[in-house]
């Protein structure tokens, strides 16, 4: 298959609910046009938001906006590279999978070539990334000018992107919503080392103080049913939400989305064996925190082994 057949079968994989997209419905008509599929996800804050997107050819200018964006290409028809003006000079990017352009939307900026091309799209508020940034960089700011100049290639951050992609598809983002924020922080850390900063990591030994991990624990416990997130978890810590989840993890051996998972399960687990209440699956799945009757089932077979309702036949019968 050529690699604009392959781009041709993703266009009509992609949903194309443009219309319900805020940044499409903005954009100029010019660059509306250019957009042939698209399917894409905003995080509940509007902090950050993720587009994979097969475009006819490359957008002119755009308006201002107060943001970042990286751009990571998966697959290209034309060979020919493209020439590209990010605010600082012009470069050409060169069209072959895996190559990656950042941009600064409140500088001028222009795009000349042919496409098709498929491509996700990060775009950072700069209010966000100016913060993670500061928490990484010990209060101190960045100039990301460098990333403006040319094209790269990164496979640290072609699977960062990857794997965030995988987890906004999730129909069930609340489940993998601790995992996405670390994914975007993980994707900042890496930018600021393409960018030449070095970054002071965790000690790996390094633990949350008992205090500090009871603390979080209680309130899990108290409130897994609800979409928690990672920030919230880190305040009750007093830790930088940055560092909770690996402290988490070294701390206990298990991500914190992991385990409220285990909780949502066990919980489940003991509503499925209650033999003096016989809740359906779609009841316990409410009462429990998942997203619907599928999600359960499906978390719950991968943790047991076995569907819901065949687990209750199971221990009922024994």
């Amino acid at each position: 298959m050529s690699n604009l057949e392959k781009i041709l079968k993703k266009q009509q994989e992609l949903s194309m609910k443009a219309e319900k997209w805020e940044r499409f419905r903005s954009a100029p008509g010019d660059v509306r046009d250019k957009i042939v599929g698209l399917q894409f996800f905003h995080e509940p804050n509007r902090q950050w938001e993720l587009a994979e997107a097969v475009v006819t050819s490359p957008a002119s200018e755009g308006s201002k906006t107060d943001e970042y964006t990286i751009s990571f290409l998966l697959d290209s028809a034309p060979t020919k590279p493209n020439e590209l003006d990010r605010g600082v000079g012009k470069f050409r990017r060169v069209n072959r999978p895996g190559e990656l352009t950042f941009t600064d939307h409140s500088l001028p900026r222009s795009s000349q070539g042919v496409g098709p091309f498929h491509t996700i799209y990060l775009a950072i508020q700069k209010k966000s990334l100016e913060a993670r940034i500061n928490e990484m960089l010990d209060g101190r700011t960045a100039d990301l000018e460098v990333l403006l100049s040319r094209s790269f290639r990164d496979e640290s951050l072609k699977l960062l992107l990857n794997k965030l992609l995988i987890c906004t598809k999730s129909s069930q983002y609340s489940s993998v919503q601790m995992a996405a924020e670390d994914l975007v922080d993980e994707i900042c850390n890496r930018m600021l080392r393409i960018a030449g900063y070095q970054i002071l990591e965790l000690n790996l030994e390094a633990k949350l103080h008992p205090n500090a991990i009871q603390n979080a624990l209680d309130y899990m416990h108290s409130h897994f049913t609800e979409d928690l997130t990672r920030d919230q978890l880190a305040q009750i810590a007093g830790v930088h939400s940055r560092h909770f989840t690996r402290l988490f993890k070294q701390t206990l051996g298990i991500t914190p989305s992991m385990y409220l998972l285990t909780l949502r399960l066990k919980k489940a687990e003991k509503l499925l064996t209650d033999r003096d209440h016989h809740l359906s699956v779609s009841a316990i799945a409410a009462q429990c925190g998942f997203f619907d009757k599928s999600h359960l089932s499906n978390q719950f077979k991968r943790y047991y082994g076995l569907a819901p309702d065949d687990f209750r036949r199971g221990f009922l019968a024994s």
